[in-house]
């Protein structure tokens, strides 16, 4: 065994490890009615303000983490495609007559890449979901403050002229 064959083997379990650990960390993000495991209510408008807040900024930051490691499991996934048809085509240029090689290829990548990207694609819905949910409620309930900020004009009667403007719109 050279020391390159080593060094991919272990790049590949290692990614298969953080994959799977990822996974696990993605199951306990699905379910269907989390208001009523993690709280203790039957209905969403039962939450109080707070934890619609709390909700929403937890439910905010998995959509992006998800999306992130989605992203990863498909650079992975690509990378272990582009790795797998290296070496065949090292194996095609050096063994013409179809001879077997054991130089390792990009399975382990395309597999944990796969694995990540589903997880992260799974997560990422179902925080989606969970935003869908609280955020029209938060809306609703006038807890979202916010500031606009719309470009306008102005007209001077005495003048006759028009000159630029902004108009900012804040929201208690």
């Amino acid at each position: 065994m050279n020391i390159d064959h080593i060094n991919t083997l272990t790049v590949m379990r290692t990614s298969i490890i953080i994959a799977c650990l990822i996974l696990c960390g993605c199951v306990d993000s699905i379910n269907a009615q989390w208001y009523t495991r993690k709280y203790g209510v039957e209905n969403i408008n039962d939450l109080s303000d707070e934890q619609l807040r709390v909700s929403y900024s937890i439910a905010r930051t998995s959509a992006i983490l998800g999306g992130v490691v989605t992203g990863t499991g498909i650079v992975l996934t690509i990378s272990g495609v582009v790795t797998s048809a290296n070496y065949v085509w090292n194996d095609f240029l050096n063994y013409p007559s179809g001879a077997p090689t054991t130089q390792p290829d990009g399975s382990g990548l395309f597999i944990s890449g796969a694995l990540l990207a589903v997880g992260g694609a799974v997560l990422w819905i179902s925080a989606g979901s969970r935003k869908k949910q609280t955020g029209p409620i938060i809306k609703s309930r006038g807890l979202v403050s916010n500031i606009s900020v719309y470009p306008g004009a102005g007209y001077e009667f005495l003048t006759d002229t028009y000159y630029p403007a902004v108009t900012i719109r804040i929201g208690f």
